[in-house]
Parts: C-alpha cells; structure tokens; sequence
C-alpha cells in the first residue's frame, strides 16, 4: 500500500519535533503550545521526565504510522489525550492554549 503524502508530511515534521523536544526540555523552555506558563519560569523535574517518555512514544507511534499501522494512530492520540490531561491537572496547560494550539 502506498503512503499517502500527507501522512508523510505529518510524519517528517512529528519526527523534527521528537529531535527538537529534549534539546528544549534541557533548556527547560515550555514547548507545549498550550502551555500556560510564563518562558522564564523553570520546568520542574519530574515534568521534564514525562515529557522524555512522552517523546519517546511520541517517536513509536509515528513510526507506526508511517508503516501504515493503524495502532500508531490509536496510540498518538491516546499519548495526546494523556498529555493533555497531565497539562491540565498539573497547572502547565490553559483552555486559551489549547484552543490557540489548534
């Protein structure tokens, strides 16, 4: 089965972001587009670890998705939702960010 090219562009420009997240988790720079705080306010640890195994799985389902798995897709969103959640409940996201975000 062929891979449809904007399944391909979603891949390449996921697979940038997973190359980018720990060099900005190391600058401890909020990346999340829905994060509500402010640029100079540290990242707590245990923050900057989630986020490493988030971008590791992050990393396995658009692999899966670019063999065409129909898990990779379940498996980023369930990611998403997760993070998203995490954001929420520990005070890192904001509804404004999230509706910007999309």
């Amino acid at each position: 089965m062929k891979r449809p090219l904007i399944i391909s562009i979603l891949c390449i420009i996921g697979f940038i972001g997973t190359i980018v997240t720990p060099f900005a988790l190391l600058s401890s720079t909020p990346i999340s587009p829905v994060s509500g705080l402010p640029q100079s306010a540290p990242l707590p640890i245990w923050y900057i670890v989630v986020s490493f195994i988030f971008a590791i799985g992050y990393l396995f389902a658009l692999i899966e998705m670019w063999r065409m798995k129909k898990r990779g897709v379940e498996f980023y969103t369930i990611l998403l939702v997760l993070e998203y959640v995490i954001g929420f409940a520990s005070g890192f996201a904001t509804i404004n960010g999230l509706v910007i975000s999309v």
